[in-house]
């Protein structure tokens, strides 16, 4: 171990009341105990104390404390300062300090007596040996941990699949999802196309319903004009009598007006030519008497044949001639419009 020597003063070390205490009392050579320290070339101090109801014997020989394990540091002529794994203690001749451990407190110490051990001495080998069990100790706990280790990384690498298992199944619930909306989609699709149809369906049904109220009501007009008939039926009968009597009498009625027709038709030529005749007699003797050309059809036929006229004024030419040649009335009206046409 490496011994570090500081000048710090004296004062900051003894003025603390655990290192306080009466002075030490010093025996001679002749008294039949052991060196004091000092006798020892290399021992800085060497002391017993009574730490929690035992005795612990602190012997600094150069820079080591025998029998421990820490760093000593001289901080004033005799007094000392030792850092263990547990906490700092604090030496002098009366007092041992104590800062960590279950050993925490302040302690009164007295010069040792006996031989003054060496380093590798019992006290060393119990040392060495608890630093044996704590390195055990210490080992058997580094295997635990790599064995918690290897459970913890076999459990992260179980978690971890476990996490691909979910995702996995977490796509396939994303994709039956999807599926499912897709059929809940089609579904509404389907149900309002159903209820457009019902509508209409109901459209249909009040409108048979409306007119099946019409057809019973006429049904039962009918009914009603049927009984109505059926009450009648007994006058029914006369009157299809009569009708029989007066439809004879109408055929009776006709015969004798076609006869009376026939009889007005014939009597009603034989004045229409007696008129023509005279109507012919009155014309030759106007025409004699006048000293005026007599109409000659035939002539005139053959003057609106040579003439050069449309078709539709010759075909009107030669009509009113033809009516002319059978009524002699109309010559002097033919001539004027042949005369009109023709120039002559």
């Amino acid at each position: 171990m490496t011994r570090f020597i500081t000048a710090l003063p004296l004062s900051l070390v003894l003025a603390a009341p655990a290192l306080a205490g009466p002075p030490i009392t010093t025996q001679g050579p002749g008294d039949g105990v052991a060196p004091m320290v000092g006798e020892s070339s290399d021992v800085e101090l060497d002391v017993e104390c009574q730490v929690n109801g035992r005795t612990e014997r602190y012997t600094i020989r150069g820079d080591i404390l025998v029998g421990h394990d820490g760093v000593v540091i001289e901080m004033a002529q005799g007094n000392y300062r030792v850092a263990l794994a547990e906490g700092n203690l604090l030496l002098s001749e009366t007092r041992a300090q104590i800062s960590g451990g279950p050993d925490v407190g302040k302690w009164d110490c007295v010069a040792a007596t006996g031989p003054v051990p060496t380093p590798g001495s019992v006290a060393d080998d119990g040392a060495m040996a608890a630093l044996e069990q704590r390195l055990a100790t210490m080992r058997a706990a580094l295997e635990a941990s790599q064995e918690d280790l290897v459970t913890a990384i076999a459990e992260r690498n179980a978690a971890q699949a476990a996490l691909e298992e979910m995702r996995a199944a977490r796509t396939q619930d994303a994709a039956e999802i999807a599926s499912l909306e897709r059929e809940l989609a089609e579904s509404l699709s389907a149900e309002a196309r159903a209820q457009a149809a019902m509508a209409e369906a109901q459209a249909q049904v009040e409108a048979g319903a409306a007119a099946r109220a019409e057809l019973e009501a006429r049904l039962a007009a009918a009914e009603a004009r049927s009984t109505e008939l059926e009450g009648t039926a007994a006058g029914a009968s006369e009157a299809q009598a009569q009708i029989a009597r007066l439809e004879d009498q109408v055929v009776t009625l006709e015969a004798e007006l076609a006869r009376a027709e026939r009889d007005m038709a014939a009597l009603q030529a034989e004045v229409e030519e007696a008129q023509a005749a005279s109507a012919m007699e009155d014309a030759t003797e106007d025409s004699t008497e006048a000293g005026l050309p007599t109409f000659d059809a035939d002539a005139a036929l053959e003057m609106v044949e040579g003439a050069e006229i449309g078709a539709i004024a010759r075909e009107a030419l030669v009509t009113a001639i033809e009516q002319a040649r059978n009524n002699p009335a109309m010559g002097a009206e033919v001539m004027a419009r042949l005369q009109a046409v023709l120039g002559e």
